[in-house]
């Protein structure tokens, strides 16, 4: 079961973290879907951030129990 439980884990921390990049490079295909959705581009950074804190938080459940 905590080989699942780390799979699963990496495996979502690394989506976080290409979301967060593509959030904060500013990545078209994402700004295409924030238009359609109505998102400001300018809260494209900070939600990048928000990303990346998820998923360095993630990260951190494995050495803070």
């Amino acid at each position: 079961m905590f080989a699942a439980y780390v799979t699963v884990t990496v495996l979502t921390a690394t989506a976080l973290g290409y979301g967060a990049y593509f959030d904060l490079v500013g990545h078209e295909s994402i700004a295409v879907i924030a238009d359609r959705l109505g998102v400001p581009r300018s809260w494209m950074a900070p939600l990048g951030v928000l990303l990346a804190a998820g998923g360095l938080g993630l990260l951190a459940g494995f050495a803070v129990p």
